[in-house]
Formats: structure tokens, sequence, C-alpha cells
């Protein structure tokens, strides 16, 4: 049937289809999902919650976004001739002094599990490597097995959302446990290339390899294969592994050819020019939605974007963000470990835990579950030997406002039975309430004595 308005005019096409206009990070690729149908994800999120909290919080996000590009704009418009020319020599200077921090003769690895929450439920239950599945509930998804993405179900996502994308889904709880064991099997590998590796979660780290590659003889893309090999003997899991020169470029590379894949670049200027060239900025490590959007706004959609415009970027953002943006998109970033903290010193400020679920204001459910994150993070506080002087609660309302309550004692605990008193103290002060996010957060850390 053909759709016109009151004039007998088609109407614009977002009318017809207002879920065309939702910019959400449900569409962002991952590994799988190479030929899902976005406007499909798009739809089905759109009718999922049109009428939800969620749905009206992201419109005010939207909004908010979209006024802060248009004040951008209108600074931009006040921009003299000689204030511009004066910021295109700030862009020459920044990049001189980027220049000077690249490193083209360190070897970087970057491993990353493949699907790995999902790929060990997979490894303890077979049978679940044949049908769709994700780990985790209604409320979020963790991660989803590679059947599932062919239908757009991905991290990060409500799983009734998963259901509505592939109403065949299989939701399975997650085992953290489990999880912190064959994570743990994979440090021991990573161990024998590089003893100073950084852990970035229990799915991926980093890898220093020049020293391994220079008493060896041998290349990067050598111990990569190496790398896989001993993780997928050692843990019957699959990895995937980036090589390059850095640590950015080597994690960016480590999602080119996932699962069970390797990618390498090669360390020299002109081939990582043209390999960020065409990078969309979402793809550099801590360029947010937000972000993605405000440059989106100025036509900057790539790191070759960032290149051509980067006097705008001086004009209108701060210049900590021109730095990172323009270092980030000629490829250049750090090329070695950072510093070791001293003894007794940590290099971590915080640690937490936090779970996502349907709304929940039963007040019983809700400490009950105080008592079992409680227990998680002890856990995570053993595996790592340290204790913490303030005990934070994050709680996310059915309305989607977070509220954080944080207590300091006098000495350092780490036992479960201790986080979870104050902890549960801090939350029935808010009762009533209705959430659908609880977290607890332990800072002040250090090691524990004995």
């Amino acid at each position: 049937r053909k759709i016109t308005n009151m004039e007998g005019e088609n109407p614009p096409i977002q009318d017809i289809q207002p879920w065309k206009a939702i910019d959400t990070v449900y569409t962002n690729e991952k590994a799988g999902m190479d030929s899902v149908d976005k406007d499909l994800i798009k739809r089905v999120i759109y009718e999922a919650s049109k009428d939800s909290n969620f749905f009206k919080k992201d419109e005010e996000k939207r909004k908010q976004t979209n006024e802060r590009i248009a004040r951008l704009k209108e600074k931009l418009a006040k921009v003299t001739e000689d204030e511009m020319k004066r910021y295109h020599a700030t862009v020459r200077d920044s990049i001189r002094s980027a220049e000077r921090e690249r490193h083209l003769s360190r070897i970087w690895i970057h491993v990353d599990m493949d699907a790995f929450f999902a790929s060990v439920e997979e490894l303890d239950d077979p049978s679940l490597k044949s049908v769709p599945m994700a780990v985790g509930s209604i409320g979020m998804i963790s991660t989803a097995n590679y059947i599932a993405r062919r239908f757009g179900v991905r991290s990060a996502m409500p799983g009734f959302i998963g259901k509505q994308l592939c109403p065949q889904l299989a939701l399975v709880k997650p085992n953290f446990r489990r999880y912190k064991e064959k994570s743990e099997e994979t440090k021991e590998v990573f161990r024998i290339f590089d003893p100073d590796f950084e852990s970035g979660g229990l799915d991926e780290a980093y890898l220093d390899c020049t020293a391994f590659a220079s008493v060896h003889g041998i290349s990067g893309e050598e111990i990569a294969e190496q790398i896989r090999n001993l993780v997928m003997e050692k843990t019957k899991l699959t990895c995937s592994c980036g090589v390059a020169c850095n640590k950015m470029l080597a994690k960016i590379c480590s999602d080119k050819n996932k699962p069970n894949g390797q990618f390498f670049l090669s360390p020299n200027i002109a081939a990582i020019k043209a390999f960020v060239k065409d990078l969309p900025v979402r793809k550099i490590p801590g360029v947010g939605c937000v972000t993605e959007q405000l440059l989106n706004g100025f036509g900057i959609n790539t790191c070759g974007d960032v290149i051509k415009n980067a006097h705008v970027i001086a004009a209108v953002f701060t210049p900590l963000t021109l730095s990172f943006l323009l270092t980030s998109s000629l490829g250049i970033s750090t090329a070695f470990h950072g510093k070791k903290p001293a003894p007794g010193e940590l290099s971590r400020k915080g640690i937490s835990c936090e779970h996502t679920f349907t709304a929940k204001e039963d007040e019983n459910t809700l400490l009950q579950m105080v008592g079992s994150l409680a227990h998680e993070l002890s856990a995570a506080m053993a595996s790592e030997s340290i204790e913490g002087l303030t005990v934070t609660v994050k709680l996310k309302l059915s309305d989607f406002t977070v509220r954080t309550r944080s207590l300091t004692l006098l000495s350092p605990i780490s036992d479960p039975e201790s986080i979870s008193r104050i902890a549960s103290k801090m939350l029935r002060k808010e009762f009533p309430v209705k959430l659908r996010l609880l977290g607890i957060r332990m800072s002040g850390l250090s090691p524990i004595a004995n």
C-alpha cells in the first residue's frame, strides 16, 4: 500500500521507518557479524524499547549530543582566518611531536580469546556448539557464540533483545569461577613469551615479544602462531592475535582475522598509514559512542578524516583530545610496558563487579544479590592478595538513573561477610527502590600484609 500524508505527498522516509534514526552500539560489528542486517537490529530495538525508560533516556542523550554538536559548530563559525592559521600550525607541531614517539622496531602481540565465555561453556557442554547461545541473562548478555552473532546477537546487549533477534537463542548463566580457571591457563602460556605481559581482562592480553624474538631469532608472525597453538593445546580454546609495532595497532589487528586467526601489520610508516587511513574512528581504543557522534557531526568518520580535518578538531575540542586523536590516527601509540609499581604499591586503583538484570524491587532478593556480589568480589581480591578501605555501591534504577554510595573504613577488608554487611547497610538506606543493575567496588587498595 502506498503511504501518503494528508496532502497526498509521500512523507519523509524517517516518518515511515523511525528506527532508521537510531544510533546504537549494537550495530557496531564484532567478529562474526559481517553479514548482519543492521536495519533489522535497529527495528527490533526500536519496537522493543520505544515506550520504555531506556528509550526515553537514550533519546535524551542523543538530543544532548546533537545540541553539543550545534554549539561546537557555532564555535567553529566564529573562528577567524588568523585563528585558523594558528590551528593549522598547531596541528603541524603536534604531528612533528607525535612522530618523535613512533617506534617501528618493537614487536607487540595482542591476544584475544575468541568468544571466551561462550567458548568455555561450549567446551564444558559440546551440545551448545550447534545452537545459537549467549552467556548472560534476559537483562544483559556477556558474550555470544558465533552462531548467535549471525543473527545480530552480541555482548552488552539486553537478553530480551537477543531473544527477539533470535527466538531460539539459548541463554546460559555465567560461571565466572570457571572462566577465571581457563584464563589462568592462558596466562601460563603468555608468560613464556613475555613475563611482564599486560592483562586486559580475563580474555585478552598485550605481549611485548621483542626480546623473545631477538633471543630465538624468529618473527612476530611465528611467535603469534606458537601462542595460538600453545593456547589451544593448554586450554582447548582458540584465540586470535594481532602483530604490530605498538599496543594499539596490535589490538586493532587482532580483530581482523577472527576467530582463530592472526594478522600482521608491517612495521613501516607507509603500511601503517595506509592501514589506519580508512579505519573508522570508533575502532580507536578509547573512542566511545559520544566522541564518535561528535566527530561524525563534523564529517569525521575515519582516521584519514581526522588527519585531513585536524585543524577543525583543534578549533573546537581540547588540546588533549586533539593530541589523542591525531596520534592514534597516525598509528602511533605506546610501544613499551608501563612503569612497574614499586614493592608494596598496586597498579590498579579499584576492583569491582556488577550484575545487570530485569528490574527488581523485592528487598530480600536485592540483599541476596549483594551477598552474591560480595563473594564474587572477595574471590577476585583474594586471587590478587589485596584488600580495600572504601566500599562503593552502584545502583542503576529502573528509569536508568545511576546512584553511587560510598563508605571509607578505618581498616581495610577483603572478606565477603564484611563487604556484604557494609554494602547491604548502604543499600537498605535506599529502600524502597527498583533496580536493574547492582554493583560493588573496593578502592583504597593495598596488599594483604600476611
